[in-house]
């Protein structure tokens, strides 16, 4: 007796592409939030920087008028210049001292989970109103700082009343808060082969070749992005200048987000005298975008080709050699709006 042949279940193209991107219906949540809540704002404010937007009246004007207004303002440069200068000191600062403390921390040693504790606290308070108002304490001019330098018969400064100090209190306020780097350094130390170092020790390799030649080269994509990371937090600081400071003295650490919140409080005054005279919706698009655009650019410029592949550090180093240059530019500019728009 012969049994029947099984039937054979005809699917079709449909159902086959359905079985071949299953993963592609559990990503459908992702890209509509991605579409909805990022890509079309930054499209959109990418649009209205380019016009004179105005909700009540709407666009009657297309063109470069945004960007062209406020290059050109004195007190806009001084500010991007501020926040240039804070970013360059805060960022390198912040990440050799990250990875030194993760590079001691790899290192079995008594109570180590608990120093590892300790300097993550840092990263958790640093951003909070309560840590920026107890700065201001340390650093004013009655301050604890004073107080223990008097002790030693130095007389310290005003370090918030100062130009020269105010921004260098605010960077280490930024350094001080390493905890989130830190930790990530020293899961990307964890992963790096342990034979590699004997092989090294066997050749005759120092501490500090094996360091610069093994260390830093196999820990790259991590190093990658903590600096896009720090860079992006660095442009959107804005607790620390504006409670510990207030954006002073005379604006010499008003940040870029500061003066954002400025605008956006001079659009709804005609007595607040901002760079941008228009106060228009289009303009405070346009001063959203050179935080985005520096993170975009480094993003891209150094993402490696593949995954699992060591970033290439040349364009990192490129873009850093780009962004050294405009500290001059920027310096010219400030000089050349200084003498148009007078003191």
């Amino acid at each position: 007796m012969s049994s029947a042949a099984p039937k054979t279940v005809q699917r079709t193209p449909f159902k086959r592409w359905c079985d071949e991107n299953t993963g592609l219906f559990f990503l459908i949540p992702w890209i509509l939030g991605f579409l909805i809540f990022k890509a079309y704002p930054f499209a959109s404010s990418l649009v209205y920087s380019f016009t004179d937007l105005n909700f009540f009246k709407g666009i009657s004007q297309y063109g470069l008028m945004n960007y062209v207004e406020i290059f050109t303002s004195r007190k806009t440069v001084s500010v991007l210049l501020t926040t240039v200068k804070y970013a360059f000191i805060t960022v390198p600062l912040k990440l050799v001292f990250a990875l030194f403390i993760a590079y001691i921390l790899n290192f079995k040693i008594k109570f180590v989970n608990l120093f590892r504790t300790v300097y993550y606290i840092p990263s958790i308070l640093g951003g909070s109103v309560a840590i920026a108002v107890l700065w201001r304490a340390l650093f004013k001019d009655t301050g604890v700082v004073n107080t223990i330098l008097g002790f030693f018969g130095i007389a310290g400064p005003d370090w918030l009343a100062d130009k020269t100090w105010a921004l260098f209190v605010i960077c280490l306020l930024r350094v001080w808060q390493f905890g989130s780097a830190m930790v990530l350094f020293l899961a990307a130390l964890k992963g790096v082969p342990a034979d590699l170092y004997e092989a090294a020790t066997i050749d005759g390799a120092s501490k500090t070749k094996q360091f610069f030649s093994i260390t830093v080269p196999m820990i790259t994509p991590v190093i990658f992005y903590n600096l896009v990371t720090q860079i992006a937090q660095a442009f959107q600081e804005f607790n620390g200048p504006y409670i510990i400071t207030q954006g002073g003295p005379r604006n010499a650490t008003k940040s870029l987000y500061g003066a954002m919140r400025r605008m956006m409080s001079a659009m709804s005054s005609s007595l607040d005298p901002h760079p941008c005279r228009h106060r228009n919706s289009g303009c405070a698009a346009c001063w959203s975008k050179p935080p985005r655009e520096v993170t975009l650019c480094s993003t891209v410029s150094g993402s490696p080709k593949r995954p699992g592949t060591v970033v290439d550090s040349r364009p990192i180093r490129g873009w850093l050699a780009f962004a050294s240059l405009l500290i001059p530019i920027q310096y010219r500019g400030l000089a050349r709006c200084a003498e148009n728009d007078g003191p």
